[in-house]
């Protein structure tokens, strides 16, 4: 996977041709470990998409349904943190509905104790994000990054109030 900051994508998707030249184009000057291998990249065998941003949805529930996941909160994926978000939606919603007795209240519930966190976690996500890309190595301190600590990663989807 090469992550390289492109103006002017157009389109989305996950087969999107690639072009081997221009990924070596895109990483002339680097280390010739990396050219060598983008050199190895065969016409037809690559595959490049968008990182789009997107916001949140204004509201995950609606009467008796609720999406989790990216499909609530998409996030870029320079936290890896992703795929568990879903697993940690699909926690709470499991204990909200354990405590409340109606979808309607479960499903608000779920909503009011995930979005605090989902919006943080795509937030930092983001912000490392522009820190991994910054063109200039020099300047990657320009972009703040997140807590360099565990705090993302221990949290407890089993246990948090709801």
């Amino acid at each position: 996977v090469a992550i390289v900051r492109t103006p002017g994508w157009q389109g989305e998707g996950w087969s999107t041709p690639g072009d081997p030249q221009e990924l070596a184009a895109l990483f002339e000057g680097w280390h010739a470990d990396v050219r060598a291998l983008i050199a190895l990249a065969q016409p037809g065998h690559l595959v490049k998409w968008a990182l789009g941003v997107r916001p949140a949805l204004p509201t995950w529930q609606d009467r008796r349904v609720a999406v989790l996941g990216d499909a609530a909160h998409p996030m870029l994926p320079f936290l890896g943190l992703g795929a568990a978000m879903a697993l940690e939606d699909a926690v709470i919603l499991g204990r909200a509905f354990a405590v409340e007795g109606a979808p309607q209240a479960a499903l608000a519930r779920y909503e009011a104790a995930r979005r605090p966190r989902a919006t943080a976690v795509a937030e930092a996500s983001a912000s490392q994000g522009l820190a991994l890309q910054a063109q200039d190595p020099d300047h990657f301190s320009s972009h703040p990054s997140p807590p360099a600590n565990r705090a993302w990663f221990d949290y407890e989807p089993a246990a948090v109030p709801l």
